[in-house]
C-alpha cells in the first residue's frame, strides 16, 4: 500500500506540472486522490498530497479566488469528517485568510470560518446552485439529498 500511495503522489505531482494550464478537472482529481488516501487513515500522506493542490491552486488560480477558497474549504471538511481537527483547522485558517483578502471580514464566507475556528465544528449548509463541491462521494450507501460531496454517475 504504501508503495502504491508514494507512486501515485509521485504520478499526480508529473501530471500537475505537465498540465498547463492547471485545470478545475486536474485539481478536482487530485484532491479525490488525497480524500481516498485520507480514507484508508493514512492523514499525513493525504496532508501532503492536499498541500501539493493547495499550492498549486494557489498559484495558478490565485490564494483569493472563489474556486481556490471553496477548495480549501471542502478539504478542511474531509479533515473534519475524519476527525483531524488539528488539519482541518489549518485549512479553515487558510480559507478565512483569502476569504477576509477577497470580500472582506463580514461576508457570510468568512463569518461561517471565524464560527467555525471558534467552535471547532465547520457547520455546512447548502451553499447554493454555484457552489463547487470539491470532493466526491464514494459511498455506496449515501443518501444523495443529505449527502455534501459531489456524486460521480453510478
Amino acid at each position: 500500500m504504501e508503495e502504491a500511495i508514494q507512486s501515485a503522489m509521485q504520478a499526480l505531482r508529473m501530471i500537475l506540472a505537465e498540465c498547463l494550464p492547471v485545470t478545475l478537472a486536474s485539481l478536482r482529481a487530485a484532491v479525490d486522490l488525497a480524500q481516498l488516501v485520507l480514507q484508508t487513515g493514512r492523514v499525513e500522506d493525504a496532508e501532503k498530497i492536499f498541500s501539493d493542490v493547495g499550492l498549486m491552486a494557489v498559484s495558478r488560480l490565485g490564494a483569493d479566488k472563489d474556486e481556490t477558497i471553496q477548495m480549501m474549504v471542502s478539504i478542511g471538511v474531509l479533515f473534519q469528517d475524519h476527525d483531524e481537527w488539528g488539519f482541518a483547522k489549518g485549512w479553515f485558517e487558510k480559507a478565512l485568510q483569502a476569504s477576509v483578502k477577497s470580500s472582506g471580514l463580514q461576508t457570510d464566507q468568512s463569518r461561517r470560518l471565524q464560527v467555525a475556528l471558534e467552535e471547532g465544528l465547520y457547520e455546512l449548509e447548502d451553499e447554493g446552485p454555484d457552489t463547487i463541491y470539491w470532493a466526491t462521494c464514494y459511498s455506496s450507501l449515501c443518501k444523495l439529498d443529505s449527502c455534501r460531496y459531489r456524486h460521480l454517475q453510478r
